[in-house]
């Protein structure tokens, strides 16, 4: 079975951010992760029932665009999956819902699962390193740095109104959700942050500059 690479300490986090495409940075993320426990705030007793889950994709995907696409990213929806891309490395970011995040035994799952388009953009993307669907204990690093496309997920797992987030990269999916991972990066919250526990920030305008779009 395929061993997850777990980034969990703030060096190697902050580390293996900063190989992304605009250098992400812990801080950054954590700060996408309050934007949306904000705006979950919003949902009161007569929404419906799904209100808060809306508008936790809706801003999560809002503000992941907002942070990246100044950085050189685009806005792609190809196969109508929404999601942030770096065309010259191929890597996207997909906002994601989870039941949990930063639980080291156990990966996230989708909420409500994944559809026949994330099967396809997982298997054309990093599900080249299976060819013949066998997946290995390990990955040789030099085969995920030569990957032209890789898809990763910012998964968002929420209690009440507290967050818990990672940045992961599935190997799979297994049925009708995420089965095995090839590397986790923990984004780790100060549960003891007020600005963590639901209540909104003044600083909640967009950011400067108008995301590009990209059409498949």
């Amino acid at each position: 079975m395929l061993s997850s690479k777990l980034y969990t300490q703030d060096h190697e986090v902050d580390g293996r951010l900063t190989r992304f495409p605009g250098k992400i940075t812990h801080p950054e993320l954590i700060e996408v992760v309050r934007l949306i426990l904000s705006a979950r705030a919003d949902a009161i007793a007569v929404d419906p029932l799904s209100a808060a889950g809306q508008f936790s994709y809706i801003f999560g995907t809002r503000h992941l665009r907002l942070l990246l696409c100044p950085k050189g990213w685009v806005i792609d929806r190809t196969d109508n999956v929404e999601s942030v891309r770096h065309e010259a490395s191929g890597i996207s970011i997909v906002f994601q819902n989870a039941d949990q995040a930063c639980v080291p035994m156990q990966g996230p799952k989708a909420l409500h699962g994944k559809g026949a388009a994330a099967v396809r953009m997982i298997g054309n993307s990093q599900g080249v390193l299976f060819p013949n669907g066998e997946i290995p204990e390990a990955i040789p690093p030099q085969k995920l740095n030569n990957l032209n496309s890789a898809v990763w997920y910012f998964c968002v797992s929420f209690n009440n109104d507290e967050a818990q987030a990672e940045l992961s990269l599935p190997a799979t999916l297994n049925g009708t959700n995420f089965g095995l991972f090839i590397e986790r990066i923990f984004i780790t919250l100060d549960g003891d942050d007020p600005l963590i526990s639901g209540k909104r920030t003044d600083d909640t305008g967009p950011a400067e500059g108008v995301p590009l779009i990209s059409r498949k």
